[in-house]
């Protein structure tokens, strides 16, 4: 719904930035062809859905000349445990 009228076919690479992130920082370092190679298609097609993501509110990127840091702006880290926490007060 929302997501995807938001950022369109960028949702694709989101969702490859969310499986590869840091499961407790949502923190990822990765090259635009690095990804472009694993997810097969082109460098400036995953240019333009970084900033599509980047516009939209969904990543941060600092490139420190090799790589890319990427942060997943609204990350909840994963409970290993297996059950999410819940408010029991309700």
């Amino acid at each position: 719904g929302k997501h995807h009228r938001a950022i369109k076919q960028a949702v694709w690479l989101y969702l490859y930035l969310l499986q590869g992130a840091n499961w407790k920082t949502g923190l990822l370092f990765r090259r635009i062809a690095t990804i472009a190679v694993e997810m097969g298609l082109n460098p400036r097609t995953i240019e333009r859905w970084l900033r599509t993501l980047r516009k939209q509110g969904y990543i941060r990127t600092i490139s420190n000349g090799r790589t890319l840091n990427i942060s997943i702006t609204k990350w909840r880290p994963v409970s290993r445990k297996g059950t999410p926490k819940t408010d029991k007060s309700v």
